[in-house]
């Protein structure tokens, strides 16, 4: 099926459609006449880049319809679309691409979702980083959704650095005086790893 920009709310999807459409024609969602129109397939990726950003809720307590979610955070859709066409478009879209043999079901935009983060919400770091281990010790060939787990921890904790700014390699101990008080390495003592410890690798390969 196809779609044209009146469809949307969102600016950008709009100017997604305008840029991309090779013809005009009727909206099948919206009923537009002689409208700039795109194929809702080639609206899939940026979908489920969008969607990803929701995973289904673990309870009814903390779900809320798919469509709601999306409306209320990124309004999407056009509010001249009823519920149902919304509904009926976000499917059409989101399936487009869909494959019975990637084991995923169909999307269904009344079924109860929640933001992804909140999945994790009630966990610490240390809790969700030992889960991801966790799995991937539980089978190492597995692909293991990292961006689920600690991406947007890691995100967040995203700091711009000046150029030019040094860094120091960390050691774990301390140098001694004469009277036994502890003071960090020195840099010219601090020396390499241990080869029991520390082999070559990629952060310093053989020369």
């Amino acid at each position: 099926m196809h779609c044209c920009p009146n469809c949307f709310a969102h600016s950008w999807l709009k100017d997604h459609v305008n840029e991309h459409s090779d013809r005009t024609g009727d909206c099948e969602f919206c009923e537009a006449r002689d409208v700039p129109v795109i194929d809702t397939v080639e609206l899939a990726h940026p979908f489920h880049n969008l969607l990803e950003m929701y995973v289904v809720a673990d309870s009814y307590e903390s779900g809320e319809m798919l469509l709601n979610l999306i409306q209320w955070d990124w309004d999407v859709f056009a509010d001249e679309l009823n519920e149902d066409t919304q509904a009926a478009l976000l499917e059409d879209i989101a399936n487009s691409d869909w494959d019975d043999d990637d084991g995923v079901p169909v999307l269904d935009a009344n079924e109860l979702y929640m933001p992804r983060s909140f999945r994790w919400s009630h966990q610490t770091h240390t809790d969700t980083w030992a889960q991801f281990c966790d799995e991937v010790r539980a089978d190492p060939n597995a692909a293991i959704p990292f961006d689920e787990f600690i991406a947007e921890e890691l995100g967040e904790s995203e700091e711009r650095l000046s150029e030019g700014m040094i860094f120091y390699r960390a050691r774990l101990g301390f140098e001694t005086n004469d009277i036994e008080q502890r003071f960090p390495w020195n840099g010219d003592n601090i020396g390499a790893p241990p080869q029991e410890k520390a082999g070559a690798g990629r952060a310093n390969a053989d020369a």
